[in-house]
């Protein structure tokens, strides 16, 4: 049979298993400071709540041989070894590889104020200064270099009684960037294993920035909101025993962008519109910007049917995005949508 200079791969049909682990525990505290006021003015207290929460979690590493996970191949005449995973391709995944001993730390903050009432019942109001402001990162004790992650920062907070929100999120890299002539004589810029204050590029690169603007109408304020929806995901989520990091924060949002998630079914229309803009720039590429407006809605046509509707328009391309148009039923337990 002719040779050729790549690798085989034999599937093996019958019966296999895959097994895996992680161990971890994690704590969180309350801290809460207060502000007063003196005096008639409208402000009468400030409070803010942070709220620190610090992890552990252990993964071993399952390509170890005595496994059987993985397998150590040549992949060319040069003698060149790889490690391919037994499992790559299937539906369910495989083995993760690589030990990981990391730490995990995150500060949540809340900071509120507390105004004069205006009725007649004398009773204060509470009104948000900043819904939140998240710092997080982790520390991996047992991988040879970049050991620190990427510091996430995010912050929102809202208006008008929250039918305006602003979100803001960003990552920052805490490591330097060097530039080196490759074999071509090209100049390449990349990640080098130093701390960017100690290489004197400051705290980090900024790798990434998202900002969204969020804003609700309806006939009723009865409704619970995305705002109030990403506080109580987020507070649900930290009593349990969880930390923020960034893949915790994208899931939050990815259920708070489906309105289907939370349809009031008890007013006659709801119409959402929103604006991002993103920045994105990785080491030694050009950064890469993404703006477009979003507007979603729907609207009673009985008690039990809605129809629904959502689309936007792309900035940068200057068209229109994929838009959808459905109609929902609301079967108690159940809800069905035809989009």
């Amino acid at each position: 049979f002719p040779v050729t200079i790549s690798v085989d791969k034999i599937q093996e049909n019958g019966f296999n298993r895959v097994g895996f682990y992680t161990s971890s525990f994690a704590m969180n505290t309350n801290l809460y400071g207060f502000y007063n006021f003196k005096g008639n003015g409208k402000i009468q207290t400030i409070r803010h709540h942070m709220q620190p929460s610090f992890g552990f979690s252990f993964t071993p590493d399952f390509s170890n041989p005595a496994l059987g996970y993985y397998q150590m191949v040549q992949t060319d005449t040069s003698g060149r070894m790889q490690l391919f995973s037994r499992h790559q391709g299937f539906i369910f995944g495989g083995a993760p590889i690589g030990e990981a001993r990391a730490l995990s730390i995150s500060i949540r903050n809340v900071v509120e104020a507390k105004l004069k009432g205006d009725s007649e019942d004398g009773k204060s109001k509470k009104i948000p200064l900043l819904q939140s402001l998240n710092v997080a990162t982790n520390y991996n004790f047992a991988a040879d270099s970049f050991n620190l992650s990427q510091v996430n920062i995010n912050t929102r907070t809202s208006f008008f009684d929250d039918k305006l929100s602003i979100n803001l999120s960003g990552n920052i890299d805490p490591y330097a960037e060097r530039s080196f002539l490759n074999s071509r004589g090209d100049v390449v810029t990349r990640r080098v294993n130093e701390f960017a204050w100690n290489a004197g590029q400051g705290i980090g690169k900024l790798r990434s920035v998202q900002m969204n603007i969020n804003g609700t109408i309806n006939p009723t304020s009865s409704q619970r909101n995305p705002g109030q929806m990403r506080d109580e995901l987020t507070n649900d989520f930290l009593r349990q025993g969880g930390v923020l990091n960034e893949f915790v924060e994208q899931e939050i949002n990815r259920i708070v962008n489906d309105p289907s998630q939370y349809m009031d079914w008890n007013i006659p229309w709801n119409l959402g519109f929103g604006y991002n803009i993103a920045y994105n720039k990785n080491p030694g590429a050009s950064a890469n910007v993404t703006s477009a407006m979003t507007i979603q809605g729907d609207l009673s046509l009985s008690e039990k049917w809605k129809i629904k509707f959502n689309g936007g328009y792309d900035f940068m391309t200057q068209k229109i995005t994929q838009s959808m148009i459905g109609i929902a039923r609301d079967l108690h337990c159940w809800q069905m949508d035809v989009s």
